[in-house]
């Protein structure tokens, strides 16, 4: 696709067309050249920028970073979602820890009070507790069977989280550093058509 010699390509930069109608076919050939090479470079951009996502995405057991993919619809607009219900919490905080990005007060604030978990949470902080070894380097409580102390320690997390709500691990609208993902986008669009343009204008 971004190759700078294919298929019809000489036919662009030919000489000169002698004619009226030459010229509106070689515009109109250019014009559809432009828009596949516009296309693409959205497409390849909004890639980057998934990988961008997924690289700064909290990793617990996957299902968050790879709920993150993009949605290509007709003409030029492609949307970047990340459909794990938690994703918001997990980007805003909840409840006294919640923070939003600036300008987006109103949307992230629908998630402020949390409640975006299905399912059985101690079951799933007891994976994590699990995965993240923390009974091993436990001291409290080492009596009883190690699953029974994954147990506790994960509702100890839950009752924490209950009462002062989930930290913030920004991913999406912006990164850890606070850079916004939107002013990212532009930026590596705009190079990657700037790029296109010289391609299409050789």
């Amino acid at each position: 696709m971004c190759s700078p010699r294919r298929k019809g390509h000489d036919d662009l930069t030919s000489s000169p067309p002698s004619s009226l109608l030459e010229a509106q076919d070689f515009l109109r050939k250019a014009d559809v050249r432009l828009q596949k090479e516009i296309k693409a470079e959205v497409g390849f951009a909004a890639d980057e920028i998934v990988n961008l996502i997924k690289r700064d995405a909290p990793i617990n057991n996957g299902q968050l970073k790879n709920s993150v993919s993009k949605v290509v619809s007709s003409g030029l607009k492609v949307e970047i979602i990340a459909q794990s219900n938690h994703a918001p919490y997990m980007e805003f905080g909840t409840k006294s820890k919640f923070k939003a990005p600036k300008g987006l007060d109103t949307y992230a604030g629908q998630f402020r009070g949390g409640g975006g978990s299905k399912g059985d949470p101690i079951a799933a902080l007891t994976k994590w507790v699990r995965r993240k070894g923390i009974v091993d380097n436990y001291n409290a409580n080492r009596g009883g069977k190690k699953k029974d102390r994954e147990r506790q320690v994960a509702f100890a997390v839950f009752n924490k989280i209950k009462k002062y709500g989930v930290t913030p691990h920004p991913f999406f609208f912006t990164n850890k550093s606070g850079v916004d993902r939107m002013k990212q986008a532009k930026e590596i669009f705009i190079d990657r058509l700037t790029k296109a343009l010289k391609r299409v204008t050789k």
